[in-house]
């Protein structure tokens, strides 16, 4: 008999072309045999045969646009399955009934698995071992799917949380987990894009990160003892460079600011953007850690030493998060009782992964939450090295502070893999990529970081057939160039729009990255990146082309700084960013008026003795406050604070 064979439901693949017919009319074709591939703006799948049979006639050509549901061919099928009573007379259907209902009498029943392990699952996945019905996992999961292609997201959670309030209550013992795969957690379809110019970025990014290590290098030419961090803010360039250009609004007469807590290691960068935008000068630079002398630049974020420049100081380690987030508590604060307008404004704080270690640092984050601090939002970068070594060698620090955070109640968004990992995760059917990524710990992930493509191939493909598979037509070169999310400014974009627009909780990016990234033999990826201070001839030359620097040899070999004309591209556009966000950044001003100091003799009555009457400390103070709060032109300003 003749079957129609119609275009399936595959998801996201509506109106999508035709680009390949894999079989031709009279062709005999078995069942699962490829028919033609189908391409969208994402992937490209093969739609195979659920018959066997001759093809008698071909509907679509290549460059058709079809949708689930369009005839693809016609066949002369060869099946001698019986599909409905239709087929069979009626008398002929009873007699078959009751023949397996005898059959069935006369048998012992059987246990469902040994049915299920002859058949085969509709969608492809990994096969858990401790599965007794991999057919009714793979029924829940089409499910569940279903539910999120036609109700969203929040219907999916709903439901899931509905069942495991069930389960509780029925007795089930549930395995408690705070973590979600090890996969970004904003999908390809949900990203924002950017509208910038991503070229002339990537080439602002470029010469950010050669004058931030010059800076370092030349300092330590000159006084080899003065020290310095390069390997920092080499990993963590895009993670600024995306909120600098993009998100970051500055404090003007007319607007607040939004507040950022910057990484102390990464000073560097901060005064080699300066350094572009024209805030700072050569000489300067050339100071860098010798603010005692005039115009020296402080070793880290400082505002008593640089105080037109720093809003906060963030080294030791531990102050920053903690930090940020009384400040945030304190704007909620301000904004609840009237004293400033909501404004929309946010604090950001930039942590390291091992500077999370530091108790202050995870110290007030069930506070953040409590409060429901939304205009608070934590960036760490996660190049898993700290000081002198791995974060967690064994372990899975970005799957640590996920389940950390979660469990506080913060929104947490992961931001793993880059955008050259996108069409691997989406060709993983069998699910076998991401339980690599899963079973992956820091320490592996550093040393294949520290090697070459052959090496990632080999380790982290290559544990299974399927992860082999998938990469078997790239070259070493293409599997090297798999980038971490952290240096994908796309990714790290989606990441900040999504977290600017959070209410109701703080949210925390977790984004991986390398340790002196592009630094290359020298610094990436190695145990003693940190403590990098001077870089030979062959590392910055390998520097300058890595990030296509416009420097001869002769001025790489005099490490010089570069920074191109006022009328250029660059220098224009970095500057029209900043103008649109309204000014440049770190940068301390205050527009607060002056308050009229109240009359001399306001704590005259404080300097007379009480006598034999004690007086505590407590007490002194409250007088004190009194006096001021009578005070018509100081009041305003401090009688919130001690309300």
């Amino acid at each position: 008999m003749t079957e129609k064979l119609l275009v399936p439901d595959i998801g996201d693949f509506e109106n999508v072309e035709v680009i390949e017919l894999l079989v031709k009319e009279g062709q005999e074709i078995k069942k699962n045999d490829p028919i033609i591939t189908i391409e969208s703006d994402k992937s490209s799948v093969e739609i195979p045969s659920i018959f066997s049979g001759k093809i008698e006639s071909i509907i679509v050509k290549v460059g058709d646009k079809v949708s689930k549901g369009d005839l693809i061919l016609n066949i002369s099928s060869v099946d001698q399955k019986v599909s409905t009573s239709q087929d069979v007379p009626k008398n002929t259907e009873n007699l078959i009934q009751e023949a397996e209902s005898s059959l069935k009498k006369n048998q012992e029943p059987k246990k469902p698995i040994q049915k299920i392990e002859n058949e085969k699952p509709e969608i492809i996945q990994v096969v858990n071992k401790g599965d007794i019905d991999p057919l009714e996992t793979s029924e829940w999961l089409e499910s569940l799917s279903d539910v999120i292609e036609k109700d969203g997201n929040q219907r999916a959670h709903y439901l899931i949380k509905e069942l495991i309030n069930k389960a509780y209550m029925e007795g089930a013992n549930i395995p408690y987990t705070q973590n979600t795969p090890y996969i970004n957690t904003i999908p390809i379809s949900e990203e924002k894009k950017s509208s910038g110019d991503q070229n002339i970025e990537r080439r602002i990014r470029s010469l950010i990160r050669w004058n931030a290590a010059a800076m370092v290098v030349r300092a330590n030419k000159k006084f080899p003892e003065l020290g310095g961090h390069i390997g920092t803010f080499a990993s963590a360039a895009t993670l600024y460079d995306v909120g600098m250009n993009h998100f970051w609004r500055a404090k003007n007469n007319k607007f607040g600011g939004d507040l950022v807590y910057f990484q102390g290691h990464s000073a560097p960068g901060m005064y080699a953007r300066a350094f572009l935008e024209g805030r700072l000068n050569e000489k300067q630079l050339d100071s860098f850690r010798q603010e005692v002398n005039p115009g020296g630049l402080s070793s880290y974020p400082h505002p008593w030493l640089m105080p037109n420049f720093w809003q906060f100081p963030t080294v030791s380690m531990g102050l920053g998060p903690m930090l940020a987030i009384y400040q945030a508590r304190y704007m909620k604060y301000l904004i609840n009782r009237g004293l400033i307008k909501d404004e929309g404004r946010k604090v950001w704080a930039f942590l390291g992964d091992g500077e999370m270690d530091e108790p202050e640092s995870l110290g007030a984050i069930g506070l953040a939450a409590r409060e429901k601090l939304d205009n608070l939002i934590f960036v760490i970068n996660c190049n898993l090295q700290r000081l002198d070594g791995p974060v967690r060698g064994n372990g899975k620090i970005i799957q640590e502070l996920e389940g950390i955070f979660r469990g506080a109640g913060w929104n947490v968004i992961k931001v793993i893999w880059g955008s050259y990992w996108d069409q691997l995760l989406a060709n993983d059917k069998t699910g076998h990529l991401v339980k690599t990524m899963n079973e992956t710990v820091d320490g592996e992930y550093q040393a294949m970081k520290a090697r070459d493509g052959a090496y990632v191939r080999e380790k982290f493909f290559g544990k299974y057939p399927e992860t082999k598979e998938l990469v078997s037509s790239l070259s070493d070169k293409d599997i090297w160039r798999l980038n971490r999310g952290g240096h994908d400014p796309h990714k790290v974009f989606a990441a900040y729009d999504k977290a600017s627009k959070n209410t109701g909780s703080p949210t925390v990016i977790i984004a991986k990255t390398i340790k002196g990234y592009g630094m290359g033999k020298s610094g990436e990826s190695v145990n003693t990146t940190h403590q990098t201070k001077k870089l030979d001839i062959d590392d910055l030359m390998y520097y300058r082309d890595r990030f296509d620097v416009p420097l001869t040899d002769q001025q790489v070999k005099n490490i010089e700084y570069y920074k191109p004309d006022q009328n250029s591209p660059e220098i224009r556009y970095i500057k029209e960013r900043r103008l649109q966000l309204g000014g440049f950044i770190p940068e301390r001003t205050t527009y607060a008026k002056s308050i009229k100091a109240p009359p001399k003799d306001i704590f005259d009555n404080m300097k007379v003795s009480t006598g034999k009457k004690e007086m505590s400390t407590t007490m002194a103070l409250v007088r004190m406050l009194t006096n001021l709060l009578r005070d018509k032109n100081v009041a305003p300003p401090i009688g919130p604070y001690y309300s």
